[in-house]
């Protein structure tokens, strides 16, 4: 599996901090898993999941992740933003996966909305309150010479302008924390589907590997590929 993200250019020498990101239920936390579960393993480090996601309190959930993965693994609640910081640095000696993103931002909302706050008035303060988290996670990436696997939603561009000049989908989080990582992926459902298109997006060691795609499936705890090596076309 890490050799398929080496052929995409896709470096994961610690430090390193990776995004993925996609439309609901396509298997995106199922991929961030296994990957840190495998970095994990070349690491000699263990995998904490730190959620936002109300799925992650559903038994049946876990057991499905477990079961499809075949990964080890922590998970451990973020109840409250406030707790961030710490809860990070607590597992600096670990692989981190963050799922997701795009939670942790709903749940910083929904607080501020629940003590009355105009959500017009909040969305600035939402977004330097994510930078700064995302910020301080990169710190302890680096200083634990670690790997940071983001989850994201997409959100839709369709009719506006294509993300990077060539996606109708970018994460659905605030862009200034694409500063603080390295790739940012995006998984998509292929056209049987049935099988996964991972596409590198962006590339921050090797801008020159962005647009290229990988087909592949989910099988027994790994993946296999279909189709590697494919182009994303500009349109101008």
């Amino acid at each position: 599996m890490l050799e398929l993200f080496e052929k995409l250019g896709v470096s994961l020498t610690p430090p390193k901090i990776v995004i993925v990101y996609g439309e609901a239920m396509v298997g995106k936390s199922t991929l961030a898993i296994m990957l840190a579960d495998r970095l994990g393993q070349r690491l000699q480090k263990k995998t904490v999941v730190i959620y936002t996601e109300p799925i992650w309190d559903d038994p049946e959930y876990q057991s499905f992740i477990v079961n499809v993965t075949k990964a080890k693994f922590e998970i451990v609640k973020l109840a409250d933003w406030r707790h961030f910081n710490s809860l990070v640095a607590g597992f600096r000696d670990r692989v981190i996966v963050l799922d997701s993103l795009s939670a942790l931002v709903t749940d910083i909302m929904s607080r501020f909305t629940a003590m009355g706050w105009d959500i017009r008035a909040i969305t600035p303060r939402v977004n330097q309150i994510v930078v700064a988290l995302v910020h301080f996670m990169r710190m302890i990436i680096n200083n634990s010479r670690t790997i940071g696997i983001i989850v994201a939603h997409a959100s839709s561009l369709v009719g506006v302008s294509r993300h990077r000049g060539v996606f109708e989908d970018r994460p659905a989080v605030p862009r200034r924390i694409l500063h603080e990582v390295d790739y940012e992926l995006m998984l998509e459902v292929g056209d049987d589907h049935k099988s996964r298109v991972l596409t590198v997006v962006a590339n921050r060691i090797n801008p020159f590997a962005e647009g290229t795609s990988v087909v592949f499936t989910f099988k027994d705890g790994d993946i296999e590929v279909i189709q590697s090596g494919q182009l994303k076309i500009r349109v101008v």
